[in-house]
């Protein structure tokens, strides 16, 4: 049997079973950045922005994640051309 996770909010005493609505609530961990969204009475579309808000925000982290990598396949990429180049020369432009 097992127990689903909960999430309390000690402002306004709502409970969340479902991560992402807790995150949408909550906000960062440990309140730290955000304050949860219960704590400065929003109205109905201000919430909306406000998950909204933090989902750009997660899914730019995501993408600056991805850019690194490619940024990392883009020097490895380099760094073979570099490497193809020195052993055979400048004037090479395609190896068999």
């Amino acid at each position: 049997m097992s127990k689903t996770k909960k999430w309390r909010c000690f402002f306004c005493d709502e409970v969340f079973t479902d991560r992402r609505a807790a995150w949408i609530h909550f906000g960062e961990p440990n309140c730290t950045d955000d304050v949860p969204a219960c704590v400065d009475p929003l109205r109905h579309d201000e919430k909306a922005r406000l998950a909204e808000l933090r989902e750009a925000r997660e899914h730019a982290m995501k993408m600056q994640t991805e850019s690194e990598k490619n940024d990392e396949a883009e020097a490895l990429l380099e760094n073979f051309r570099a490497d193809l180049r020195r052993y055979f020369g400048n004037d090479c432009t395609s190896v068999w």
